[in-house]
């Protein structure tokens, strides 16, 4: 399953590079440009260790075009992972009948790879306790044609956890620099793997959603649910957020959106679509994220901040990536990929108004790339992710009905856009949804071996071996697994969680 070594050699990939022997303009353009150690030191990649060939930008703009001026708050009740989305537009019969097609039992009875008994224990155990002590919830598990989920947490920080005014000692007070630097090494101990900081800005306010996603298929004669139903997002000139049975406040004051990230397994994720193993790497983000944020939102109650946890999504977590230097945009607008991770992990969010510096946005060719590479359009079985050969500022013609409002997509961004209706459609009809696309991704490798750091690094800094990278990427096997070698993960032995948790450390292993 693991796709770990290739009979190639080390110098024959080179040698396909175009680099072994290479004179010292072609080695330049694929290693750092460090002079020394004092200057390595003193980069801003000397406090967050990222891969020397991903590149921080000066300027607070991403590589990926925004124009702010068609840029406004989206109500995501109408995103399509709201079911009374999806059937507005394909109709609740069709809805239902697709939903139908999914049949877990029945895979289990048949011992279908990746849907066994066995497997479905496992993603039924990964979702187990995503809602910890700290979560006031009242989270529904959706059933066919019903309800998407829904679930409410404390808006303004963890309970029960003492203050600096409780234990007698003032606030704390740091630069934003230290700031940064301290949460980013607390909520790596807490189990993020990555994490960025955005400011809360009259522009970036601008994506800060209406409402969060949600919407019963109960609705749909009734449309839009009742505020009682989806609280609405405000913001409010106090000093301290709260919320009611009807809205969630926003202060209007200096803030932060702390944007963090949780891998999930890649092994699992190519036992998909239709695999219950799939799915339980998928879910377990969620329970790991809990621990995440309660620890999170205790730590920054406890320095004498808030900490504002999101109704998802109040600040979409790709917004936050993208702009503050996670990951880049690709070619299937609905994920993100990381340098390091690449397209198999999750991204969450949390305001605060603790003053923090923000971190900048990245480039490593990553984009460039997409442009084209078309493997994820290409395995996509809905056939919903943009085939085009560059991005573009309008929703393709094919991706909506003339006579329904284009309402699950927002505008002010130039990409790829793939279809969410259509994705949602296929999602619902096998067990344990789909997934292919970040499954199949190029960048979707194992990282032991030196090999894919130095594919990483050639692609960004050139665009020109892109077509030669995307094919040995399907030469050495990598993709999708098919039959009973999806079971095969009852007997190899991986990483804690299914993912490396050693990227990004300063100290090496242990």
């Amino acid at each position: 399953m693991s796709k770990f070594h290739s009979a190639v050699t080390r110098r024959d990939f080179m040698k396909g590079l175009g680099l072994a022997g290479a004179g010292i303009g072609t080695a330049a353009a694929v290693s750092p440009l460090y002079r020394d150690l004092d200057e390595m030191i003193g980069s801003k990649t000397a406090q967050w260790k990222r891969p020397w060939w991903v590149k921080e930008l000066e300027l607070e703009e991403p590589t990926t075009e925004i124009d702010w001026d068609m840029v406004e708050r989206f109500d995501a009740r109408y995103s399509a992972h709201s079911p009374a989305e999806v059937c507005r537009f394909v109709g609740l019969d069709e809805y239902n009948r697709v939903r139908a097609l999914s049949n877990a039992k029945q895979d289990m009875l048949d011992n279908k790879p990746g849907s066994t008994l066995r497997d479905n224990a496992l993603n039924i155990g990964a979702g187990t306790g995503q809602y910890m002590s700290g979560y006031k919830t009242d989270y529904v598990f959706p059933a066919a044609g019903t309800c998407c989920g829904s679930f409410s947490v404390y808006w303004t920080g963890q309970k029960g956890v003492a203050t600096p005014e409780s234990m007698g000692v003032p606030k704390w007070s740091g630069t934003p620099e230290e700031n940064t630097q301290m949460v980013r090494a607390a909520m790596r101990f807490f189990g993020a793997t990555d994490v960025s900081v955005g400011e809360l800005n009259e522009r970036t306010k601008k994506f800060v959603s209406t409402y969060p996603q949600g919407g019963d298929v109960k609705y749909l004669d009734n449309w839009p649910p009742p505020d009682t139903y989806i609280k609405k997002i405000v913001f409010e000139d106090v000093d301290q957020g709260y919320s009611t049975d009807t809205k969630y406040v926003i202060p209007n004051k200096p803030l932060y959106c702390i944007t963090y990230t949780v891998p999930m397994s890649k092994d699992l994720f190519r036992t998909g679509p239709g695999s219950q193993l799939r799915s339980a790497a998928n879910i377990s983000r969620y329970r790991l994220r809990a621990a995440i944020d309660t620890c999170t939102k205790g730590f920054l109650t406890a320095l004498g901040y808030q900490g504002l946890e999101e109704p998802y999504p109040c600040f979409p977590s790709q917004a936050g990536a993208v702009l503050d230097g996670l990951a880049k945009m690709g070619r299937n607008s609905n994920v993100c990929i990381s340098p390091e991770y690449g397209s198999v992990h999750g991204y969450f969010d949390i305001i605060t108004d603790l003053p923090m510096a923000p971190t900048h946005p990245i480039d490593a060719g990553i984009f460039r790339f997409c442009h084209t590479c078309h493997k994820c359009a290409d395995e996509c079985p809905a056939k919903c992710i943009d085939q085009g050969s560059e991005p573009t500022w309008d929703f393709p013609a094919s991706m909506y009905k003339p006579e329904m409002p284009v309402d699950y997509h927002a505008p002010g961004k130039r990409l790829f856009w793939n279809d969410p209706i259509a994705c949602q459609m296929y999602s619902n009809s096998v067990a344990g949804a789909c997934g292919v696309c970040m499954a199949t991704c190029t960048f979707n490798t194992n990282g032991a071996s030196m090999i894919h750091d130095v594919v990483k690094a050639t692609l960004a800094k050139t665009s020109l071996l892109n077509g030669f990278l995307w094919n040995a990427d399907k030469a050495f096997g990598y993709g999708l697994v098919e039959g009973d070698e999806k079971e095969k993960f009852w007997e190899i032995g991986l990483p804690a969680y299914g993912f490396d948790t050693t990227v990004g450390s300063t100290v090496g292993g242990y």
